[in-house]
């Protein structure tokens, strides 16, 4: 078995050593992006010890505020930032290209 692995690596590695141009190039680019695509498997089957559960903050005026962090409060939060993100009023807008009045008094869509 370690001998059909090691003729296979060989031969990949002897066929993309004679490539040229648009085949050379192509080849390079699946190869950096299986190596990009493992790094991220990897990163996040071993990221379960880094995922942020609760946070606290220390607020002069309110005390100490607690927050848990669950899938439904970060897909809230992923449509508030979309929606921010995408308003009109965060975008610039041209003299000619509309309301500003209007573009500011839209009302925030339910989440």
């Amino acid at each position: 078995m370690e001998r059909a692995l090691g003729l296979l690596i060989g031969w990949l590695v002897f066929s993309v050593s004679t490539l040229s141009g648009k085949s050379l190039f192509l080849a390079e680019g699946a190869l950096i992006g299986l190596v990009i695509s493992a790094i991220a498997v990897a990163f996040n089957r071993g990221s379960g010890f880094l995922t942020l559960s609760e946070m606290t903050l220390n607020l002069p005026q309110f005390g100490e505020m607690k927050f848990a962090i669950n899938l439904e409060y970060r897909r809230v939060a992923w449509k508030l930032f979309v929606e921010t993100l995408t308003r009109v009023s965060t975008q610039p807008l041209g003299t000619e290209d509309g309301s500003l009045r209007e573009a500011l008094n839209i009302p925030l869509q339910s989440v």
